[in-house]
Formats: structure tokens, C-alpha cells, sequence
């Protein structure tokens, strides 16, 4: 009896995660700026951090896309 192949994750799933991460991040950078007294748009905020994160909204190559967003975030989180 063989066992059955572990399915790969598609690039849509890919996709999924890289915009749940950004949804996330936008979340957090637009409550913290209401702590600061500033209020930053939604919209300007994914832009930014899409341009920062050299990301499109269908990222071209998804893993470094990805391998970005997740160095950032372990980056920003040990200095911390």
C-alpha cells in the first residue's frame, strides 16, 4: 500500500499568506500611528510597505517576496 504524495502549496496559497501578513502588518502600523496621533490611511500605509517590501500586488518571484516580509519581521521583533 502506497502512501499518498504531501501536496505542495500552490502559489495561490502563497499569495494568500503574503497578503494575510500584509493585511497584519497594515493593521499594526495604522493603530500605531492613531496611538501617535497620527492618522494614516489604509491605502497609503499597503503602498508603502508593498514599495518597501518590493512587493506588487502579484509578486513576481512569491518566495523572496516572502523571505522579505519574514526577515523584516524577525528583524523588527529582536530589537525590540
Amino acid at each position: 500500500m502506497s502512501t499518498p504524495n504531501k501536496q505542495r502549496a500552490y502559489p495561490q496559497d502563497q499569495d494568500d499568506a503574503i497578503a494575510t501578513q500584509l493585511d497584519l502588518m497594515v493593521d499594526e502600523a495604522t493603530n500605531t500611528s492613531l496611538i501617535e496621533g497620527e492618522n494614516l490611511s489604509s491605502a497609503s500605509v499597503r503602498s508603502s510597505l508593498q514599495n518597501y517590501l518590493s512587493l506588487n500586488p502579484t509578486p513576481i518571484n512569491v518566495a523572496e517576496g516572502m523571505a522579505a516580509l519574514i526577515v523584516d519581521v524577525r528583524k523588527t521583533s529582536i530589537s525590540h
